[in-house]
């Protein structure tokens, strides 16, 4: 039986056995999450967490019905679990799909038996067995690392602006109204969103399918989730959207996403945006039980995105660097073959237009080969090279070549820190071309 069918088990001894859960694992993995992801082991117990597994388990667009791992012991008592989803992601024009886990929990007496990588290990399989090009997901610093996962693809930027900076702040623009998106306005939200997501030179990004919205406008009621706004102005017309958290971040509002319609210039809405999140926070569900106000809108957005350059200007901020994704390609041959239209129009806008020629990459114990003829890419095949990558084109650390294919990193920054990363010097024409280094804006969705 294939680990992915709903009926595998498996038994790792001592009398712990892996499974897919069924409805009654479900819940009780639901209860474990909230117990291991309190602030601690004293703390109230909360709900949060157990109700977006409740969602993700009641016909959620981006969950199957058997797509949560458990470790139970002999009395079927969860241990530990780990659900996944199916989140689409635009590159550069290319849908793909990423498996996402999520919710990854042990319990603490239980730790150090490796139950998370057994739980891996079907999460992985399920997701290339249903197509998916990738898996991803955020989270504990090099934890992920062991299953294969490497920081490749940018995640977000925050910056943080208090609301008492507004007082000095003079604003000629009318005010701006803050109301719920509906369920029938789906085209209306898309056009903006595509407009923000399409036309800012952003590699990935993530498209916001039909099914997804309604859920988030009809069905959602998870505090880990956001909401969907739209920015209005004096006349009721939509002039943009929001993507607001449901809760607290910090002692802050937290906004995920923003878009401005065409001719609405930032320069000019800022601070009636600021001040319109200033009046939404009443609706803001505050989690901490020692946080008394929101003080300030903290907004988690892509690095190039144009409020970084507006808060600059007499707004009192604080930042953080760029997150990032944590990635896993297990198949580089799959994913380079979804993306061979865009590879093949970078090369034929290049210099090396019409290239004929094959580029081999190693990294080091693995490695893909891209065979061109005329301008087309016509094989592409993953090889075992040798594990000092010799007479490969171009030998990149497995992370490295994530980097560079997701836009992270340019060759040249790779090169610069990793002293295992070379090429020819057609080999580094030619990878200059096929994966410049682009920012993106793969926003998560719960």
């Amino acid at each position: 039986m294939e680990v992915f069918d709903p009926r595998y088990c498996a038994d790792l001894g001592s009398g712990f056995i892996i499974k897919w859960a069924d409805a009654h694992a479900a819940r009780a993995y639901a209860t474990l999450c909230d117990v291991v992801f309190r602030r601690s082991a004293d703390a109230p117990l909360r709900t949060t967490n157990a109700d977006t597994v409740a969602e993700w388990m009641q016909n959620h667009p981006l969950v199957g019905e058997h797509d949560i791992a458990v470790v139970v012991d002999q009395d079927d008592v969860v241990v530990a679990g780990a659900i996944l989803l199916r989140q689409p992601m635009d590159y550069a024009g290319i849908q793909l799909y990423v498996g996402r886990p999520e919710m990854v929990v042990c319990h603490p007496d239980f730790r150090n038996r490796g139950f998370i990588r057994e739980i891996f290990r079907l999460l992985h399989a399920k997701s290339h067995a249903r197509g998916d090009a990738l898996q991803g997901i955020t989270g504990i610093p090099f934890f992920y690392r062991q299953f294969g996962y490497a920081y490749a693809i940018d995640f977000d930027q925050q910056c943080v602006v208090r609301f008492d900076s507004l007082t000095a702040l003079a604003s000629n623009s009318s005010p701006v109204h803050l109301r719920r998106a509906r369920p029938d306005e789906y085209h209306e939200f898309v056009r903006l969103y595509d407009a923000d997501r399409l036309n800012r030179g952003l590699l990935c990004t993530t498209p916001f399918e039909r099914s997804y919205y309604t859920h988030l406008c009809t069905n959602s009621t998870s505090l880990t989730m956001f909401d969907l706004l739209f920015m209005t102005n004096a006349h009721h017309e939509v002039i943009g959207y929001l993507l607001v958290h449901r809760a607290n971040y910090g002692t802050n509002i937290c906004v995920l996403g923003a878009g401005v319609a065409t001719g609405v210039s930032w320069q000019q809405m800022l601070t009636p945006i600021i001040q319109a999140l200033a009046v939404y926070r009443s609706h803001i569900v505050i989690t901490n039980p020692d946080i008394h106000a929101l003080t300030g809108v903290n907004f988690v957005l892509d690095s190039i995105h144009p409020i970084y350059t507006q808060v600059q200007h007499g707004y009192a901020i604080t930042t953080e660097e760029t997150y990032a994704w944590y990635v896993r390609v297990a198949d580089f041959a799959r994913l380079l073959t979804a993306l061979i239209p865009i590879l093949e129009a970078r090369v034929h806008r290049s210099l090396m237009i019409g290239y004929t020629g094959t580029l081999s990459i190693s990294c080091y114990g693995s490695g893909v080969v891209l065979e061109w003829q005329d301008g087309r890419l016509s094989t592409v095949r993953n090889t075992r090279p040798p594990i000092m990558g010799e007479g490969a084109d171009a030998c990149l650390p497995h992370d490295t070549f994530l980097m560079l294919l997701f836009g992270r990193k340019s060759l040249t920054d790779i090169r610069f820190w990793h002293h295992e990363a070379h090429a020819s010097t057609e080999a580094t024409q030619l990878l200059d071309i096929l994966f410049p280094k682009q920012p993106s804006w793969f926003q998560w969705m719960n």
